[in-house]
């Protein structure tokens, strides 16, 4: 129950679930001219009560529960490409981890959002959108933030510059391809020009930066390069 399905050209595709306490990350393709069914890649995380869209001939998957009856609700998000069989962490949707989200795709651009939080005690109204060239999952009318980071990529540390409009509260987190945080950053800032310079040693490979700010929030991709 509560699996997740998209179509990309001809063939349509179904997986996760669950079935009673057991989730599942199985996933297949059906082909309407053959009438069959084919196993594909499994999801890299189980999943029950996901949603899912499809941009750019590529679909995506993600928020639910990874454990049942018992909630763990998590935004987590991954991409499905059917030209290499593969799955890739994206951004995590941030907001409230929830399940049963609505999700819906418009040109290049993914929404998700709605749903219930994991204790079934909220209804929430909240939505969000992916645009795959601005890499992150980013509320609805708050991703106004503007910033630079250099060097991009980097092989150890780099720098990142915006101009405040709202002194307060500014956090800057890193995530992997998973969705995990591997590193974070808060403080208080003033009204103006914002420069840090960060040393996080991260291992080689893709991350995504996020920004979050009292006017809003925006996740940028950033690369790690070899020494």
């Amino acid at each position: 129950m509560a699996g997740v399905t998209f179509a990309i050209g001809n063939y349509g595709y179904m997986g996760t679930g669950a079935n009673g306490s057991s989730i599942f990350n199985d996933f297949y393709k059906y082909d309407n001219t053959s009438d069959t069914w084919t196993a594909i890649a499994n999801s890299p995380s189980p999943l029950d009560g996901g949603t899912a869209f499809v941009i750019n001939g590529k679909g995506y998957i993600g928020t639910g529960t990874i454990s049942y009856p018992t909630l763990n609700c998590l935004n987590h998000f991954w991409c499905y490409n059917p030209a290499t069989n593969t799955w890739a962490g994206i951004a995590d949707m941030s907001g409230t981890p929830r399940i049963t989200a609505a999700s819906f795709a418009i040109d290049s651009v993914g929404y998700a959002g709605m749903g219930e939080n994991t204790g079934f005690t909220q209804d929430l109204l909240d939505f969000w959108k992916y645009a795959p060239k601005d890499v992150g999952i980013n509320e609805i009318n708050n991703d106004n933030i503007n910033f630079i980071t250099y060097p991009n990529p980097t092989t150890s540390s780099f720098s990142l510059e915006t101009t405040l409009n709202t002194p307060g509260n500014i956090q800057t987190t890193i995530s992997n391809t998973l969705g995990q945080i591997v590193y974070s950053f808060n403080e208080t800032a003033n009204k103006g020009i914002y420069r840090k310079t960060f040393n996080p040693r991260l291992p080689q490979g893709m991350y995504y930066l996020t920004l979050q700010t009292e006017e809003g929030r925006t996740t940028r991709k950033m690369m790690v390069a070899g020494n």
